[in-house]
Protein backbone atom coordinates (compact mmCIF):
# COMPACT_ATOMS: atom_id res chain seq x y z
CA UNK A 1 0.00 0.00 0.00
CA UNK A 2 1.40 3.36 -1.04
CA UNK A 3 1.65 5.55 2.05
CA UNK A 4 2.60 8.72 0.19
CA UNK A 5 -0.21 11.26 -0.40
CA UNK A 6 -0.95 12.38 -3.95
CA UNK A 7 0.16 15.86 -4.92
CA UNK A 8 -3.38 17.19 -4.52
CA UNK A 9 -5.40 15.84 -1.59
CA UNK A 10 -9.10 16.62 -1.59
CA UNK A 11 -10.59 17.80 1.67
CA UNK A 12 -12.47 14.92 3.34
CA UNK A 13 -16.25 15.02 3.22
CA UNK A 14 -18.97 12.65 4.37
CA UNK A 15 -19.09 11.32 0.81
CA UNK A 16 -15.39 10.61 0.18
CA UNK A 17 -14.00 10.01 3.68
CA UNK A 18 -12.39 6.61 4.31
CA UNK A 19 -13.43 4.34 7.22
CA UNK A 20 -10.29 5.17 9.22
CA UNK A 21 -10.18 8.87 8.26
CA UNK A 22 -11.59 11.36 10.75
CA UNK A 23 -13.46 14.53 9.93
CA UNK A 24 -12.95 17.62 12.08
CA UNK A 25 -14.65 17.19 15.45
CA UNK A 26 -14.98 13.40 15.13
CA UNK A 27 -13.39 10.90 17.49
CA UNK A 28 -12.69 7.19 17.35
CA UNK A 29 -11.13 4.51 19.55
CA UNK A 30 -7.43 3.94 18.89
CA UNK A 31 -6.05 1.62 21.57
CA UNK A 32 -6.71 0.00 24.92
CA UNK A 33 -3.12 0.73 25.93
CA UNK A 34 0.39 -0.27 24.98
CA UNK A 35 2.40 1.35 22.22
CA UNK A 36 1.05 4.02 19.88
CA UNK A 37 2.48 6.52 17.41
CA UNK A 38 1.09 9.90 16.41
CA UNK A 39 2.82 11.31 13.32
CA UNK A 40 2.43 14.73 11.73
CA UNK A 41 3.65 15.62 8.24
CA UNK A 42 3.34 18.63 5.95
CA UNK A 43 4.33 19.66 2.46
CA UNK A 44 5.13 23.36 2.70
CA UNK A 45 5.14 26.11 5.31
CA UNK A 46 6.09 29.81 5.22
CA UNK A 47 8.19 29.33 8.39
CA UNK A 48 9.43 26.44 10.52
CA UNK A 49 6.55 24.38 11.90
CA UNK A 50 7.07 23.36 15.52
CA UNK A 51 4.95 20.40 16.62
CA UNK A 52 4.54 19.69 20.33
CA UNK A 53 2.65 17.42 22.69
CA UNK A 54 1.23 18.69 25.97
CA UNK A 55 0.31 15.95 28.45
CA UNK A 56 -2.36 17.40 30.70
CA UNK A 57 -4.44 16.54 33.74
CA UNK A 58 -8.20 16.90 34.07
CA UNK A 59 -7.74 20.65 34.59
CA UNK A 60 -6.14 20.94 31.11
CA UNK A 61 -2.77 21.86 32.65
CA UNK A 62 0.53 19.99 32.59
CA UNK A 63 1.65 18.56 35.96
CA UNK A 64 5.01 20.31 35.40
CA UNK A 65 7.02 21.83 32.56
CA UNK A 66 8.59 18.42 31.94
CA UNK A 67 5.30 17.23 30.44
CA UNK A 68 5.66 19.38 27.34
CA UNK A 69 7.36 17.30 24.63
CA UNK A 70 8.80 19.31 21.75
CA UNK A 71 11.94 20.02 19.71
CA UNK A 72 14.30 20.64 22.63
CA UNK A 73 12.67 18.39 25.22
CA UNK A 74 12.12 15.27 23.12
CA UNK A 75 10.97 12.96 25.90
CA UNK A 76 8.55 13.09 28.80
CA UNK A 77 9.38 11.83 32.29
CA UNK A 78 9.95 8.09 32.16
CA UNK A 79 10.14 8.21 28.33
CA UNK A 80 6.41 7.60 28.14
CA UNK A 81 6.37 9.92 25.12
CA UNK A 82 9.36 10.35 22.79
CA UNK A 83 9.71 12.66 19.81
CA UNK A 84 11.54 12.07 16.54
CA UNK A 85 11.86 14.82 13.95
CA UNK A 86 12.78 15.36 10.31
CA UNK A 87 12.51 18.45 8.08
CA UNK A 88 8.85 17.90 7.16
CA UNK A 89 7.62 15.28 9.61
CA UNK A 90 7.58 14.43 13.30
CA UNK A 91 6.55 11.29 15.13
CA UNK A 92 5.61 10.88 18.79
CA UNK A 93 6.12 7.37 20.14
CA UNK A 94 3.91 6.74 23.16
CA UNK A 95 3.83 4.04 25.80
CA UNK A 96 0.27 4.58 26.98
CA UNK A 97 0.64 2.14 29.87
CA UNK A 98 3.56 4.17 31.25
CA UNK A 99 1.59 7.41 31.52
CA UNK A 100 0.57 8.35 35.07
CA UNK A 101 -3.12 8.13 35.84
CA UNK A 102 -3.25 11.92 36.29
CA UNK A 103 -2.46 12.36 32.57
CA UNK A 104 -5.85 12.20 30.90
CA UNK A 105 -5.12 13.82 27.53
CA UNK A 106 -2.24 14.22 25.09
CA UNK A 107 -2.72 17.44 23.09
CA UNK A 108 -0.77 17.61 19.83
CA UNK A 109 -0.20 21.12 18.50
CA UNK A 110 1.58 22.91 15.67
CA UNK A 111 3.03 26.43 15.80
CA UNK A 112 4.58 28.54 13.05
CA UNK A 113 7.94 30.02 13.98
CA UNK A 114 7.24 33.49 12.62
CA UNK A 115 5.27 36.58 13.54
CA UNK A 116 3.65 37.29 10.16
CA UNK A 117 2.67 33.79 9.01
CA UNK A 118 -0.59 31.96 9.72
CA UNK A 119 -1.56 28.30 9.69
CA UNK A 120 -3.69 28.92 6.60
CA UNK A 121 -0.44 28.93 4.60
CA UNK A 122 0.50 25.37 5.64
CA UNK A 123 0.26 22.95 2.74
CA UNK A 124 -0.32 19.21 2.91
CA UNK A 125 -0.81 19.01 6.67
CA UNK A 126 -1.69 15.48 7.78
CA UNK A 127 -1.92 13.48 11.01
CA UNK A 128 -1.71 9.71 11.33
CA UNK A 129 -2.15 7.65 14.50
CA UNK A 130 -1.10 4.01 14.79
CA UNK A 131 -1.60 1.41 17.51
CA UNK A 132 -1.31 -2.29 16.76
CA UNK A 133 -3.50 -2.99 13.72
CA UNK A 134 -5.44 0.26 14.18
CA UNK A 135 -4.74 3.29 12.03
CA UNK A 136 -6.54 6.63 12.07
CA UNK A 137 -5.88 9.57 9.76
CA UNK A 138 -6.85 13.22 9.77
CA UNK A 139 -6.30 15.91 7.12
CA UNK A 140 -6.90 19.31 8.77
CA UNK A 141 -8.67 21.72 6.45
CA UNK A 142 -10.23 25.18 6.72
CA UNK A 143 -7.19 26.52 8.53
CA UNK A 144 -7.50 30.09 9.78
CA UNK A 145 -5.36 33.15 10.40
CA UNK A 146 -3.84 32.04 13.70
CA UNK A 147 -0.17 31.18 14.28
CA UNK A 148 -0.89 28.00 16.22
CA UNK A 149 -3.17 25.02 15.78
CA UNK A 150 -4.58 22.37 18.09
CA UNK A 151 -4.23 19.30 15.84
CA UNK A 152 -5.59 16.22 17.63
CA UNK A 153 -6.23 15.00 21.15
CA UNK A 154 -5.48 11.48 22.37
CA UNK A 155 -7.53 11.03 25.52
CA UNK A 156 -8.64 8.42 28.04
CA UNK A 157 -12.14 7.02 27.69
CA UNK A 158 -13.72 3.92 29.26
CA UNK A 159 -10.39 2.31 30.05
CA UNK A 160 -8.91 2.97 26.62
CA UNK A 161 -7.69 5.80 24.42
CA UNK A 162 -9.57 7.67 21.70
CA UNK A 163 -8.35 10.13 19.08
CA UNK A 164 -10.26 13.37 18.45
CA UNK A 165 -9.71 15.48 15.31
CA UNK A 166 -9.59 19.08 16.57
CA UNK A 167 -7.95 21.46 14.04
CA UNK A 168 -8.73 24.49 16.20
CA UNK A 169 -6.72 27.68 15.70
CA UNK A 170 -4.99 29.42 18.59
CA UNK A 171 -4.04 33.10 18.64
CA UNK A 172 -0.39 33.60 19.49
CA UNK A 173 2.80 31.63 19.06
CA UNK A 174 4.51 28.97 21.11
CA UNK A 175 4.84 31.04 24.29
CA UNK A 176 1.09 31.83 24.63
CA UNK A 177 0.28 28.23 23.74
CA UNK A 178 2.63 26.93 26.41
CA UNK A 179 1.09 29.27 29.00
CA UNK A 180 -2.37 28.06 27.99
CA UNK A 181 -1.38 24.58 29.12
CA UNK A 182 0.26 25.83 32.33
CA UNK A 183 3.91 25.81 31.23
CA UNK A 184 6.07 28.51 32.81
CA UNK A 185 7.82 30.61 30.18
CA UNK A 186 11.10 32.30 31.03
CA UNK A 187 10.22 35.55 29.27
CA UNK A 188 7.39 35.97 31.78
CA UNK A 189 10.02 36.81 34.38
CA UNK A 190 10.70 40.15 32.69
CA UNK A 191 7.10 41.31 32.70
CA UNK A 192 6.00 43.87 35.26
CA UNK A 193 3.66 42.33 37.82
CA UNK A 194 -0.02 43.12 37.54
CA UNK A 195 -1.52 45.29 40.31
CA UNK A 196 -2.80 43.20 43.17
CA UNK A 197 -4.54 43.71 46.45
CA UNK A 198 -2.53 43.55 49.66
CA UNK A 199 -1.56 39.90 50.12
CA UNK A 200 -2.88 37.88 53.03
CA UNK A 201 0.01 36.48 55.12
CA UNK A 202 0.71 32.89 54.15
CA UNK A 203 3.12 30.28 55.46
CA UNK A 204 6.40 29.99 53.53
CA UNK A 205 6.13 27.96 50.33
CA UNK A 206 8.81 26.26 48.21
CA UNK A 207 10.52 28.34 45.54
CA UNK A 208 8.79 28.11 42.14
CA UNK A 209 10.26 25.85 39.48
CA UNK A 210 12.58 27.55 36.98
CA UNK A 211 10.70 29.03 34.03
CA UNK A 212 11.01 27.57 30.54
CA UNK A 213 13.16 29.45 28.04
CA UNK A 214 11.61 29.92 24.59
CA UNK A 215 14.71 31.56 23.07
CA UNK A 216 16.43 29.98 20.07
CA UNK A 217 19.87 29.39 21.54
CA UNK A 218 21.89 26.21 21.90
CA UNK A 219 21.57 24.76 25.37
CA UNK A 220 22.41 21.44 26.95
CA UNK A 221 19.74 18.87 27.63
CA UNK A 222 18.18 19.61 31.03
CA UNK A 223 18.49 17.35 34.05
CA UNK A 224 16.59 17.35 37.30
CA UNK A 225 18.89 20.05 38.66
CA UNK A 226 18.92 22.16 35.47
CA UNK A 227 16.06 24.44 34.37
CA UNK A 228 13.90 23.10 31.57
CA UNK A 229 14.72 24.87 28.30
CA UNK A 230 12.58 25.37 25.21
CA UNK A 231 15.53 26.58 23.13
CA UNK A 232 15.79 25.26 19.60
CA UNK A 233 18.79 23.10 18.95
CA UNK A 234 18.68 22.72 15.18
CA UNK A 235 21.92 20.80 14.80
CA UNK A 236 21.14 18.28 17.53
CA UNK A 237 17.62 17.16 16.70
CA UNK A 238 16.98 13.44 16.64
CA UNK A 239 16.23 12.39 13.09
CA UNK A 240 13.78 10.20 11.27
CA UNK A 241 15.53 8.12 8.67
CA UNK A 242 14.46 8.37 5.07
CA UNK A 243 12.84 5.47 3.25
CA UNK A 244 15.30 2.76 2.32
CA UNK A 245 17.95 3.70 4.88
CA UNK A 246 19.63 0.95 6.85
CA UNK A 247 21.38 0.76 10.17
CA UNK A 248 21.10 -0.81 13.59
CA UNK A 249 19.23 2.11 15.15
CA UNK A 250 15.47 1.84 15.07
CA UNK A 251 13.86 4.89 13.57
CA UNK A 252 10.61 6.00 12.03
CA UNK A 253 10.73 6.56 8.29
CA UNK A 254 9.52 9.78 6.74
CA UNK A 255 7.01 7.53 5.03
CA UNK A 256 5.33 6.88 8.38
CA UNK A 257 3.77 10.32 8.91
CA UNK A 258 2.50 10.50 5.31
CA UNK A 259 -1.14 9.95 4.57
CA UNK A 260 -2.25 7.47 1.91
Amino acid sequence: MDRHPPSGIAAPTKENILPNELMQGANQALAAGGAATVAVSWGSTPDDLDVACFLVRADDKVPSDAWMVFYNQPASPGNAVRLQTSPKAVAFELNLDALPAEIVRCCFTATLDGTASTVAAIGGLAVRALAGDAELRFLPTQLGNERALMLVDLYRHDGGWRLRAVAQGFNGGLAPLARHFGVSVEEDAGRPPAPQAAPVPQPPSPAPAPAVNLGKVTLAKPTQSTPVQLAKKRTARSSISRCGSTGPRRSISTCTPSIA
